[in-house]
């Protein structure tokens, strides 16, 4: 955990001097350098389902794209498309046990049937416990795992990740249309990274449109605070989300959609800048008060 989170720093830090206009390349660098590092050994503890590496990688993310802290990880995730290190460890856990299962070796293989026998849930380890609880997660079990590798079946690996996957995005797509954080969002998710996060751009302006679509520069999103503390930061009237910016705000009114604002192109770029530039001077003339 240690290493792999001082391996994360390092690469976010040789990403902001080489290539940091490019986020495609700075995930790529971590999957090279922080995943060989916070992957090591995952064929035996990828089981685990250990949560704190993906905080790594979430709060690298978060670094690149100066998304808050806050955001929901279920909407970083949608949004970005990466790809989790629980979900790879677990992958490479799988993987390991069926290569297992094809060895020579039959102390190795009887460990694995041992896995497999069914008995009393007091009796089960740690570790088998959640090897248990992720196979019914996947729709499978022990049993129903014996018989596809005794009949040969080559796509074990395959079938099992799918449907672990698939049960994650639902809960994230569960988690976003109830989302109070950004009620927006749902509307605007896209099935494949979206554009503005592909090839060259420049870094502030896809800060800026991250941002704004994972609902970080809307003080509405603070459900938790009193109705005073969300006003509008330009009018100090109505409750600043992306209805209000768009279509009430005297400041910041402009014929865009809310669709059209946050187009995974950038199409509303030029008017987040402006209002950001406007809630920066707005800053400025208060200090100097």
């Amino acid at each position: 955990m240690r290493k792999a989170t001082i391996a994360m720093k390092r690469t976010w830090s040789i990403g902001e001097r080489i290539f940091r206009d490019n986020f495609s390349r700075r995930m790529k660098a971590f999957d090279s350098l922080v995943g060989s590092v916070a992957l090591y050994g995952a064929e035996v503890w990828g089981w685990q389902e250990e949560g704190r590496l993906d905080e790594i990688k979430r709060r690298y993310v978060k670094w690149i794209l100066k998304l808050d802290r806050n955001t929901p990880n279920y909407m970083l995730i949608e949004e970005t498309k990466m790809k989790e290190l629980r979900i790879q460890a677990i992958r490479r856990a799988i993987k390991y046990e069926e290569k297992v299962n094809s060895s020579k070796k039959k102390l190795i293989k009887e460990c694995i049937k041992d896995l497999e026998r069914t008995r009393p849930r007091r009796e089960e380890g740690g570790w088998e416990k959640k090897r248990r609880e992720l196979l019914e997660k996947a729709g499978s079990n022990k049993e129903r795992t014996r018989e596809n590798r005794e009949g040969e079946d080559k796509e074990t690996t395959e079938k099992i990740m799918e449907r672990i996957e698939r049960k994650d995005k639902e809960d994230r797509i569960r988690k976003i249309n109830e989302s109070n954080y950004n009620k927006e969002f749902k509307r605007i998710r896209t099935e494949e990274t979206p554009k503005y996060l592909k090839g060259n751009k420049k870094k502030k302006d896809r800060e800026l449109i991250a941002r704004f679509r994972c609902g970080n520069e809307t003080k509405g999103r603070q459900y938790w605070t009193e109705g005073e503390d969300r006003r509008c930061r330009l009018c100090g009237g109505e409750e600043e989300n992306l209805s209000h910016i768009i279509d009430e705000c005297g400041a910041t009114r402009n014929e865009l959609t809310i669709e059209e604002f946050l187009e995974e192109e950038g199409r509303g770029l030029e008017e987040m800048k402006k209002i950001d530039r406007l809630r920066k001077d707005i800053v400025k003339e208060t200090e100097k008060v």
